[in-house]
């Protein structure tokens, strides 16, 4: 039964109101929601929130060097090392730079430390008479570069002159306009020719 009392402009007041809140309402859901799913994001339309995707910029050294740029950028390192020229030897390599060498017991993770112990080596009477590179490879990227040589240097210490052949492996960042930085040096041994002759060979172990 209809209330008589209710005349039809408050019914049409009523139902007006009514849809105010409705629409009040569905307005704040929907508000909530969206913040739910991404509390960063305003409130302005999801096309806001595809227009805002990731852009990954690429570094500005990507340019692969060329074989030349890392022959020359080896081939000043090998010289600086060959005179014991401290500062033009360090100067090649970053700040950061991390560097393995068979005789010393511990990496050393920066150009600092790698200053700190040459400069105990040379406290103790050691220098650089000669080094020579070969066998060398050169393996590009696009930026930085491996070079990998074989090393025959030869010392003078305290007690006299030694010389060794040792495998070496430099990694270069390239800085680009031909510039490359050493990031990364790994000094190993060369087994010896006649202790390797001298071992038995695999299949000679087995079958004995």
């Amino acid at each position: 039964m209809v209330n008589s009392k209710i005349t039809p402009l408050r019914t049409v007041c009523w139902v007006t109101k009514s849809l105010e809140f409705y629409s009040a309402h569905q307005l704040c859901l929907r508000l909530a929601a969206r913040t739910c799913e991404n509390p960063r994001e305003p409130a302005t339309g999801r096309e806001n929130l595809q227009e805002r995707k990731l852009t990954i910029v690429m570094p500005s050294d990507v340019n692969e060097p060329s074989h030349a740029e890392v022959l020359r950028a080896a081939d000043a390192i090998v010289a600086a090392f060959a005179t014991t020229d401290a500062k033009a030897y360090f100067a090649a390599f970053a700040p950061d730079a991390t560097f393995i060498f068979h005789p010393e017991n511990n990496r050393l993770d920066s150009r600092a430390e790698y200053e700190k112990t040459w400069n105990s080596w040379i406290a103790d009477g050691w220098s650089v008479a000669d080094c020579v590179s070969s066998d060398r490879l050169v393996q590009t990227f696009p930026g930085g570069a491996v070079f990998s040589h074989t090393v025959d240097t030869t010392v003078t210490t305290r007690e006299g002159t030694e010389s060794y052949r040792e495998r070496e492996s430099i990694i270069f960042r390239h800085l680009g306009d031909g510039k490359l930085l050493a990031i990364h040096e790994h000094l190993s041994t060369v087994p010896d020719a006649a202790s390797a002759d001298a071992e038995p060979k695999v299949a000679e172990v087995v079958a004995q």
